[in-house]
């Protein structure tokens, strides 16, 4: 039976001949794995098995784990419940791997975007507005912005968003972030279009 990106553990795990093709995790060293990025003798800690979701019950890794994006997962965008792959920024891969974790359920990303919004720039002769905005996230993947004027309808965008025939008084943008793993940030500027001549 040949193994990758598994996680080996529980009674008589390895009474089975078992060909490693990398990133697997083994608690009990009998097991054979032999690839560089194999964890052997290696605790999982894995929480109980449940319903975390998806068709089966399954086991999710721990806060700590060493099964945190240390697999590969390849083709395989979605773990075993139909959960998007998180790669999270501040763990380092495997040699060779793509940030998947180790085993059958991801840990999902639920940290919201860093958003940041920088002062409107109006230009009061054009009666128009300019706004920049960034957003950085935990995990890796596309972040996605919509944004919005006073009380039209949001559209996607990118910095810096534009306004342009803008009517005298106040006004306001707002703008959303979505990370690749649908968590959602929403911040907002106000600004003022002045009449001409004061």
């Amino acid at each position: 039976m040949a193994v990758r990106s598994t996680i080996i553990a529980g009674d008589d795990a390895c009474a089975q001949a078992v060909a490693s093709l990398g990133y697997n995790i083994a608690a009990d060293p009998s097991c054979g794995l032999g690839q560089p990025t194999d964890q052997v003798g290696v605790d999982p800690m894995l929480e109980p098995l449940a319903d975390n979701g998806g068709p089966t019950p399954t086991m999710l890794p721990q806060p700590g784990s060493p099964a945190i994006d240390q697999g590969f997962a390849g083709d395989l965008e979605a773990d075993q419940r139909g959960l998007p792959r998180a790669d999270f920024k501040a763990i380092e891969n495997a040699e060779g791997g793509d940030g998947a974790d180790v085993g059958a359920a991801e840990v999902q990303d639920q940290q919201p975007p860093a958003l940041t919004l920088k002062k409107p720039k109006v230009n009061a002769k054009r009666r128009s507005v300019k706004l920049r905005f960034k957003a950085t996230d935990d995990a890796a993947g596309k972040i996605q912005f919509r944004c919005k004027l006073d009380k039209r309808k949001f559209k996607a965008c990118r910095s810096p968003v534009a306004y342009k025939r803008l009517k005298p008084g106040r006004h306001r943008i707002v703008v959303r972030a979505v990370d690749a793993g649908g968590n959602t940030a929403k911040a907002a500027k106000q600004f003022r279009v002045r009449k001409r001549g004061t």
